[in-house]
């Protein structure tokens, strides 16, 4: 008896998880998108400590709660005293169960993800160049670096007779700011980069753009843990600048130890990291303060003006990097501000968010710092609000991460037409800053501001796409141990 019970118990679960993974998969593809299975795997194994309540909730409505009701429909099938042979019936429900997985493991591909952790790649060996090993020279009087990293913003949201993929441009203020200021991109027009593996999550993205390489770690080390090493041997952005006199800050909205950032940034040379933690203990924000992922981007702009202004009264050259968050899926942060201008709710975040960052930037340009200050806005990554591009895109429309370098100590000689990736990014802002580069080229990145080809130039971003995929034994050896 205990024995059947166990068994009838052990196949309800079967039921259960069979249901569960396809469920969970279309509700992440559907909320994300297509963006790689390490994606998947980082968003699972990272402590949700912080994540948007939002979030979670959406995946109890629409994975969890459908998989418990599919199994409870598929048990009574099995079990009832149906007239239908036992052998059939378990026919049925295997073959149920297997097409459920199958469609849970093609959709989120992890086939392609298997392929390229079995596979080996010498990408490193052949075209990785080693800051730590090549000659930066920086300008006399240094540059100070506003770093603005916007979460999921793209060049998509352009109105189609600007190249974007809307009908409108919802955020005209920042299309206005890439033209009049240096903006790298596909065409001649003004755009930026597609899709790129292992770069296509926030912390995957500020790694590319500030080390030159994806985030290809090995399974086993996909999440980094509290107070782990996270790419400790490798040289960042943050790196060079803090062996070069730099004071640095990085803020975010959210909790900062969400997905390993305040590790990296932290044994990467940077001085202090802000977030909404530290707005708390600061009195920015009440003790009991929390919505979206921490504190909106209107008190976030706040608290990096605060910042801003003590960094500018150090005496030496600084760095101050910062994450937004109110355009984050699903949807975004509606604040008070938000004006109801168009027919969704993520297009008027958008557009919200658009007015603030180049609020922003304009307060930074009255500043009697600004004349010694680049700044960089830029995408982290594409969104990942899978519904709203449905919705309100054409098909075929290829997406691509919004870009500006404002009052640059170089001049871009190609900046059109170019075939870029956010490892392009670390080398230019260097660039930007008035660095000179031997070789014009650092991690797998290349400076933009340069003639010199990128490495998707070189070799085409089809096959880039296919090798930073892949595993290799440089980037366990080099970056990680």
């Amino acid at each position: 008896m205990l024995k059947k019970t166990i068994k009838n118990i052990l196949i309800v679960i079967a039921f259960f998880l069979s249901f569960t993974a396809f469920f969970s998969a279309k509700w992440y593809i559907d909320v994300y998108g297509d963006i790689g299975f390490r994606s998947i795997l980082f968003t699972l194994f990272s402590s949700m400590q912080g994540t948007a309540a939002e979030l979670i909730y959406d995946w109890l409505l629409k994975g969890l709660l459908p998989s418990v009701l599919c199994t409870a429909l598929l048990s009574v099938f099995y079990y009832l005293n149906l007239n239908i042979k036992k052998v059939l019936k378990k026919a049925t429900c295997i073959l149920l169960c297997i097409s459920l997985w199958a469609y849970g493991i093609f959709v989120t591909g992890i086939p392609y993800f298997l392929i390229g952790n079995f596979s080996k790649t010498d990408i490193y060996d052949n075209y990785y160049v080693a800051p730590e090993n090549t000659k930066i020279t920086f300008p006399k009087q240094k540059q100070n670096l506003v770093y603005i990293l916007l979460e999921s913003m793209e060049t998509t949201y352009f109105s189609e007779a600007e190249g974007g993929g809307l009908e409108e441009n919802v955020i005209p203020r920042l299309y206005d700011l890439a033209k009049d200021n240096t903006n790298f991109s596909h065409n001649d027009g003004i755009g930026g980069w597609q899709f790129i593996t292992n770069t296509s999550w926030t912390s995957a993205a500020i790694v590319a753009q500030t080390s030159g390489v994806p985030l290809t770690m090995p399974i086993r080390k996909t999440v980094p843990k509290a107070n782990s090493n996270f790419l400790p041997s490798i040289t960042t952005l943050s790196d060079i600048l803090h062996q070069n006199g730099y004071t640095q800050t990085v803020m975010f909205g959210s909790i900062a130890s969400y997905g390993g950032r305040q590790n990296y940034f932290a044994q990467h040379g940077t001085d202090k990291i802000l977030d909404y933690s530290t707005a708390k203990k600061e009195g920015l924000i009440p003790e009991d303060y929390f919505v979206w992922w921490g504190m909106e981007d209107e008190k976030l702009f706040s608290y990096a003006k605060q910042e801003i202004t003590q960094l500018a009264n150090g005496d030496k050259p600084f760095s101050f990097t910062m994450l937004t968050a109110d355009t984050h899926h699903i949807a975004g942060y509606t604040c008070p501000d938000c004006e109801s201008k168009f027919d969704s709710k993520y297009k008027n975040v958008l557009s919200c968010s658009s007015n603030k960052v180049c609020e922003f930037v304009e307060w930074i340009k009255t500043q009697p710092f600004y004349e010694n200050t680049t700044i960089v806005v830029i995408g982290d990554h594409l969104s990942m609000d899978a519904q709203f591009f449905k919705e309100n895109m054409k098909s075929g429309y290829t997406r691509r991460v919004y870009n500006c370098f404002i009052n640059p100590k170089a001049t871009a000689k190609n900046p059109k037409n170019r075939c870029f990736t956010p490892m392009d990014i670390m080398p230019t802002t260097l660039a930007a800053l008035g660095c000179e580069i031997e070789g014009e080229r650092l991690g797998l990145g290349t400076n933009l501001f340069s003639k010199s080809p990128t490495l998707a130039e070189k070799l085409s971003l089809k096959k880039l796409k296919k090798e930073i995929n892949k595993s290799s034994d440089y980037y366990i050896e080099n970056f990680i141990k």
